[in-house]
């Protein structure tokens, strides 16, 4: 199972009955700004938390670390090449 590498891991149900659950969860990616979502997604590929809704919990020492990674990337095409390093542990 892809749990690991899957940026959603809550998007999951049956497409005819969950349709609108599940798309809210992208919507609701998509309404976070560049900052949010890349926070996001190192949070998620780090294995600090499983779904968005677990963003409002970190610990402030997690988000210290997340904040100081985040300060690295700044240059373009970093922050890419960070997660393509993530990725590459799991794969």
């Amino acid at each position: 199972m892809d749990i690991s590498i899957n940026l959603f891991e809550d998007v999951n149900g049956d497409m005819q009955a969950d349709k609108e659950k599940m798309l809210a969860v992208f919507e609701a990616f998509e309404q976070m700004d560049t900052r949010g979502q890349r926070r996001y997604q190192i949070t998620r590929r780090l294995g600090m938390v499983r779904s968005m809704r677990q963003m409002d919990h970190l610990e402030a020492k997690h988000l210290d670390i997340v904040n100081h990674d985040f300060s690295l990337l700044d240059a373009e095409g970093e922050f890419e090449a960070f997660l393509l390093g993530l990725l590459r542990r799991y794969i």
